[in-house]
């Protein structure tokens, strides 16, 4: 029984270290990323076109969709206010995920 414990706690220690350096690695991630937005965003001149909205709901079955899912777009992500704005304002529901942290 005692060698299963020490057995136990190795694995512990073993995936305790495994997962502090993922977290690592994700937190280096999301700052590359994040950079990479914000490059994005500089040179971005238009975030929403319309024209584009409308050829994408022009090539499916839009009148059949009842449900469309997206986000709220935080600091350095491409907004998606005015995309949001049109899909409220053709009378369709909107499923928009809880970003919170």
């Amino acid at each position: 029984m005692k060698y299963m414990m020490g057995l136990y706690k190795l694995k512990i220690i073993f995936y305790s270290k495994n997962m502090n350096e993922i977290i690592l690695q994700k937190k280096n991630l999301r700052k590359i990323l994040t950079a990479k937005r914000s490059l994005i965003n500089k040179n971005i001149t238009q975030e929403f076109n319309i024209a584009g909205f409308n050829k994408l709901i022009a090539s499916i079955e839009f009148s059949k969709v009842e449900c469309i899912g997206s986000f709220m777009s935080i600091r350095s992500e491409i907004s998606t206010y005015q995309l949001n704005k049109a899909i409220i304002k053709m009378k369709k529901k909107i499923s928009i995920s809880n970003n919170s942290r």
